[in-house]
């Protein structure tokens, strides 16, 4: 059932029924153009009788697999062609034999005009038969406006497209932020290798993918992504800062380096051409599927349209042949009679000359040419007249005459007296050939048909088109809106700073892969300019859609500032939610990451507010950039304060690392502007959540861990450090003091704090500083462990040592080896107590 489901809606299937169609509807007029006809041509009522049988064929699989074709009348219409059609078939020959075979003493040949095949009907009734087989016009349209539309006009497929470059626009744009239009080499590398995340290959059949190409392996094709996602957010929150830590999972990859110039032309050029290029335009395609029933809409309104009036068109033809008044030609008949009258009367005088040259005289005036002529004693044919008696069966003498003639028998009219139908007594009978009035009568049949097919058509490819514009106008910018919407939900264009309208640079892209004539390109020149420009201005701007399209960026500038206020991904979840947000939170494993600007107050004495705040704003913005970069959440500012946490609200697979990535992100950047920072890290249990009251909420974060991060931050004043991070940051995300040039400060006690918290001095990433600095600082931490065992004596040396390289470096004494060194001097003098753990408190905040 489904093979036979398929096999009827498939292009195949309508095509061969529409040839079909052609056929029954040109061929039998063709067949007498040329002097033959399906009654006498058995080779061709074979055809017929095959082709009907197709078209019962497809009757009756159309009423099991095609919505709607016996509701909406169409079955009657085909029923009806099918028995118009079945004149000129085998059929005839089981209903009527006699008619086939020849004639009989008892049922004479009747030779009269019979285009279909009908023999013995009136000409209104061969008229009305030949006039129903013009009702397979309608499913001759219905498959023709089914292939016009799945095949040429298609308007999802071009959309699909369209959304493609409109979605890689947006990435392009989110990595340009300079707004220079052109990409450097990092951020092509960076582009393609997001891409590759985003669409990895998928390979059937297995259960596991080798996504990366290398050691690292995923569950599933679908877990790239879903990595991806956890690990750095959307695609589109990618930035060039992570291009480091994407390689280092990915170490394998080729991103075959191109020659491509950065811009966005080029980049798409070379996309087109790669895997996940492909699946891309794959994934557009699809979603534009999804949603295929908003475009067959039209299709499914202009389908019933077309036929409707085509009805209408056909019905009021059928009206107009069952009105025709026209008076049929009995012309021979009349001749006919007025001989036999004068045959009657001179029937004793016997003269035969006489009634011969009557008959020539009847010759002479009949439109058709006579063969042969039976008039009581009188015989007349083409070479001679003579008389007998008595009269033979002028029937069927008629008959072996035609038997004679090079034309087939449709072609022979027999005309007789006194019954026209050839019944009964019959005294005088005349054999006309009318081979010429048959053939001009179907070629004027021939003529009618094609002009109503061809405007038919024509009308339905008119009505097609001018729906498909409707289509692409419509509902085209719709998707677009749509689609724009849908980024606003994803936050993708509320985020970027230099979000601009695909528009006209699409349009080029679009157009630039196709070829045009050189008529084309000077009609689409001619158009930019003058009246034709303002009039194709005129048609493409819908009122209504400009009007939603204006209504969509006052929302994005909207949701745009509220993005400003509220951290993005809690901005989308509440968008995607749908939900009002309440006062409420949950405990959750965080890392938190507290910063300023060290010295800030002395910083303002002699700068003006605007200087201050244009200052603040260029710290803050690499300071948000480093951290949306490591997919942390950034709450608020208070002052040059900066408060972020990571792994909440949305998840961050090992967060501490992502923290302080982050927060040594910050001090490069900083040290840039030439600012110095401080910056706390801490990692622990949390209150993630809306705090505040029923009409005025914010989200923030509530407890121990939150001032723990805050008291390092200030810690960085009393060791002239840059940044602090305990030991539940490194210690617990794999030994990250080994991926850092880092050594410990101490195991201290915080203010408000009851236990020791080991901190650690961060410096940077050991793969971007130098040897000597890293040794430097890996002989504090052996130090500071030797300090912990008690060994002051060993540990004197190296601290000692530790002092004078940072020293020479720095400039200054560095405070946290120097203060080691003088509680190794305090205890060599005066050990600890036995109960001693080397932990100091701290009085300050």
């Amino acid at each position: 059932l489904n093979f036979l489901n398929s096999m009827v809606h498939s292009d195949i299937f309508a095509i061969t029924f529409a040839i079909l169609t052609i056929y029954t509807l040109f061929a039998p007029n063709i067949l007498l153009v040329f002097g033959l006809s399906t009654e006498y041509t058995p080779v061709v009522a074979i055809l017929n009788t095959v082709v009907l049988g197709f078209f019962a064929l497809e009757c009756m699989l159309s009423c099991f697999f095609v919505n709607g074709y016996m509701r909406s009348g169409r079955v009657f219409l085909d029923v009806m062609a099918m028995v118009s059609l079945a004149g000129d078939t085998l059929v005839q020959a089981h209903l009527f034999p006699s008619q086939i075979s020849g004639a009989t003493t008892a049922q004479p040949v009747d030779f009269r005009d019979d285009a279909t095949g009908f023999t013995g009907r009136s000409d209104r009734l061969l008229d009305i038969l030949k006039f129903a087989r013009l009702f397979r016009i309608v499913q001759l349209l219905r498959t023709l406006h089914g292939i016009v539309w799945r095949n040429f006009l298609r308007p999802h497929h071009g959309l699909a497209q369209q959304l493609y470059h409109k979605r890689l626009w947006r990435v392009f744009q989110d990595l340009d932020e300079g707004k220079k239009g052109q990409l450097s080499t990092e951020q092509m590398n960076f582009f393609f290798m997001a891409m590759r995340l985003e669409f990895p290959e998928r390979k059937v059949g297995m259960s596991k993918s080798k996504v990366f190409r290398s050691n690292v392996t995923m569950a599933s094709s679908h877990g790239a992504a879903a990595f991806a996602s956890r690990q750095y957010g959307t695609m589109m929150s990618l930035k060039p800062a992570a291009l480091s830590r994407l390689s280092h999972f990915a170490p394998s990859w080729d991103l075959h380096p191109t020659d491509c110039d950065g811009t966005f032309a080029s980049i798409i050029d070379e996309f087109n051409v790669r895997p996940e290029g492909k699946r891309a335009l794959t994934k557009c395609q699809e979603d534009v599927q999804r949603v295929k029933a908003s475009f067959s809409l039209v299709q499914k309104v202009s389908g019933p349209v077309v036929v409707k009036v085509c009805l209408i068109v056909l019905g009021v033809m059928g009206i107009v042949i069952l009105l025709d008044a026209s008076v049929e030609d009995h012309g021979d008949y009349q001749h006919l009679a007025h001989l036999d009258h004068l045959a009657t009367s001179m029937e004793h005088s016997g003269s035969c000359a006489a009634l011969c040259h009557a008959v020539d005289d009847f010759v002479k005036a009949s439109p058709h040419v006579a063969k042969m002529a039976g008039i009581h004693q009188v015989y007349w044919t083409e070479t001679s007249c003579e008389c007998s008696n008595p009269s033979p069966s002028w029937l069927e003498v008629a008959k072996e005459v035609a038997l004679t003639e090079e034309h087939q028998p449709h072609e022979l009219q027999l005309v007789c007296y006194p019954n026209e139908d050839c019944t009964g007594t019959v005294t005088s009978v005349a054999l006309m050939n009318i081979h010429e009035s048959v053939r001009e009568d179907a070629q004027a049949d021939l003529v009618y048909t094609l002009i109503v097919v061809v405007l038919m058509v024509i009308f339905a490819l008119a009505f097609m088109h001018a729906l498909n514009k409707v289509n692409t106008r419509m509902l085209h910018p719709l998707w677009n809106i749509l689609d724009d919407m849908a980024s606003l939900r994803s936050l993708e264009a509320v985020r970027m700073t230099n979000f601009q309208p695909a528009s006209n640079m699409l349009k080029d892209l679009q157009h630039s892969g196709k070829k045009r004539s050189t008529c084309r390109r000077l009609l689409r020149y001619s158009k930019r300019s003058g009246q034709w420009a303002c009039e194709s201005k005129k048609e493409d701007d819908v009122k209504e859609l400009a009007d939603l399209r204006l209504s969509l960026s006052t929302m994005r500038a909207a949701l745009r500032s509220w993005a400003k206020y509220v951290p993005p991904y809690l901005l989308k979840s509440l968008y995607r939610s749908g939900v009002e947000a309440t006062v409420g939170f949950h405990e959750n494993e965080v890392s938190i990451l507290f910063c300023d600007i060290d010295g800030f107050r002395e910083m303002c004495r002699d700068r003006s507010p605007k200087e201050v705040l244009t200052l603040l704003s260029l710290v803050h913005g690499e300071v948000s950039n480093a951290i949306e970069a490591q997919v942390g959440t950034l709450l608020e500012f208070v002052g040059d304060e900066v408060l972020a946490v990571f792994n909440a609200p949305n998840e961050v697979v090992d967060h501490e690392e992502h923290a302080v990535e982050s927060a040594t992100d910050v001090l490069e950047r900083a040290d840039r502007l030439g600012v110095r920072m401080r910056c706390g890290v801490h990692s622990g249990k949390v209150l993630v959540g809306n705090i505040g009251s029923q009409t005025r909420i914010k989200y923030g974060v509530l407890g121990d861990s939150v001032n723990v991060a805050a008291r390092l931050k200030s810690l960085n004043s009393h060791f002239a450090t840059c940044c602090l991070v305990s030991d539940e940051s490194l210690e617990e995300a794999d030994d990250l003091h080994k991926s850092y040039v880092a050594r410990p400060v101490g195991n201290l006690v915080l203010k408000g704090r009851k236990s020791a918290t080991k901190v650690w001095e961060v410096r940077a990433r050991r793969q971007s500083s130098s040897q000597t600095l890293a040794k430097t600082y890996d002989a504090h931490r052996r130090a500071f462990e030797l300090f912990i065992a008690r060994r002051f004596g060993e540990a004197r040396p190296l601290l000692a040592e530790v002092c004078r390289s940072l020293k020479g470096r720095m400039g200054s004494v560095d405070i946290p080896s120097q203060h080691l060194l003088h509680l190794c001097d305090k205890y060599l003098k005066e050990p600890p107590p036995a109960e001693w753990d080397g932990s100091e408190s701290m009085s300050k905040k």
